[in-house]
């Protein structure tokens, strides 16, 4: 049979018609009891940890989410289930997949608002048929809301394929590429420090000598980017303070740049077990990014507050934020959205990070309207 994707969808669960017209007939009773609805709901989160690590945002993230489900709701039962409703709740499922909720929580959230709502159109409905035939109505469209969602699930899994066979390739190559380069830049680097003598006191020479030093040292750091890449080097873990963390990387961005970071610390934070100096690198990288990005008049924001039983530092600018085309691909070697950039700095991040058992990603809502990178540490 012909059609898109949702219409296969709908077929397979057997969506049409009928079960539209329940659910508009039975949404103005619902309706009163969405509140209830989601209150039940986020209570539930509450009590698994694993679920709660992913709303990074505390308190008021939880009430802007409360708002969202109860808009999800009313669409629920209130449609057009074209494609549109599709593509919206397809973006919701690639957004649980992009701030790495757990795949089994989808099926739990969908049996606590199932189990709600068929208890509310029992109560509410008289004729013990018509309600019946509300549920099933109901069943069969929670049942495509959760195949929409592992299709997202699906397509994240195949992108993830596809990126493990790059970075192999790009392992393979950067060893072989890292070896050959090595030896002519080591070679133009004891020649510039031999021609010097040569060149004695003549200042254009000097200065094109000490171009030449400076494109060599910056070649080398690239190729050491690319090697710390594909290496695994453990962190030397030690006990460290949010606080000493984000103050010291940002001292060191105002003493190299001239840039004053705006620091905001949350009171009473656990301490993290991290590499203070591999921790240090990632925050810096992160807070050169944004100055970047933001320009020099621009407004850089580095934050530390708890999140889901850890700390979360968060690092903001005012800059143009990041593309949706770059989304996707933004911790991937060799990708960049700066003009001189390589693009090796935030996938040397995310895996310095994710050696301490954290987490780096992307993330939306925060202070400044630029973009957000947020590294999520567990306590010590």
């Amino acid at each position: 049979m012909s059609g898109s994707l949702f219409d296969e969808m709908k077929r397979y669960v057997g969506f049409g018609p009928t079960e539209e017209q329940h659910l508009r007939e039975v949404a103005p009773l619902l309706r009163p009891h969405f509140t209830a609805v989601v209150t039940t709901f986020y209570h539930r989160i509450e009590e698994h940890p694993d679920a709660l690590a992913v709303i990074a945002g505390g308190a008021e993230q939880v009430e802007r989410l409360k708002r969202t489900l109860e808009r999800w709701l009313d669409e629920f039962f209130t449609g057009p289930w074209v494609e549109a409703y599709y593509e919206n709740r397809a973006r919701i499922g690639r957004m649980h997949v992009r701030i790495g909720l757990p795949q089994h929580y989808n099926f739990t959230a969908m049996n606590v608002i199932r189990g709600e709502l068929n208890e509310i159109v029992a109560q509410l409905t008289d004729d013990p048929a018509i309600a019946c035939q509300r549920v099933e109505a109901i069943d069969r469209l929670l049942d495509l809301e959760l195949a929409i969602m592992l299709h997202t699930y699906k397509e994240d899994y195949a992108q993830q394929l596809q990126r493990r066979e790059r970075l192999a390739t790009f392992g393979e190559m950067t060893s072989t590429i890292a070896h050959e380069l090595r030896n002519p830049l080591g070679v133009i680097d004891s020649s510039v420090y031999l021609l010097r003598g040569a060149v004695g006191e003549d200042a254009r020479g000097l200065r094109h000598l000490e171009k030449i030093r400076g494109q060599v040292a910056r070649a080398n750091r690239i190729i050491t980017s690319l090697l710390d890449i594909v290496r695994d080097r453990p962190p030397s873990r030690m006990h460290s303070t949010p606080g000493d963390l984000a103050e010291r990387a940002a001292a060191d961005v105002l003493e190299r740049r001239g840039f004053a970071v705006e620091v905001a610390v949350a009171e009473g934070l656990p301490q993290v077990l991290v590499d203070p100096e591999q921790m240090h690198q990632v925050l810096v990288n992160l807070l050169d990014n944004a100055v970047d990005a933001s320009g020099d008049r621009g407004r850089v924001r580095l934050s530390a507050r708890a999140a889901g039983h850890g700390v979360e530092m968060v690092v903001n600018d005012d800059g143009p934020g990041v593309e949706d085309a770059v989304r996707a691909r933004l911790f991937e070697p060799l990708v960049t959205t700066k003009d001189t950039g390589v693009g090796l700095g935030l996938a040397l991040c995310r895996k310095v990070v994710e050696a301490h058992g954290g987490t780096l990603r992307l993330i939306d809502g925060e202070a400044l309207p630029g973009a957000a990178f947020a590294v999520w540490l567990k306590p010590a």
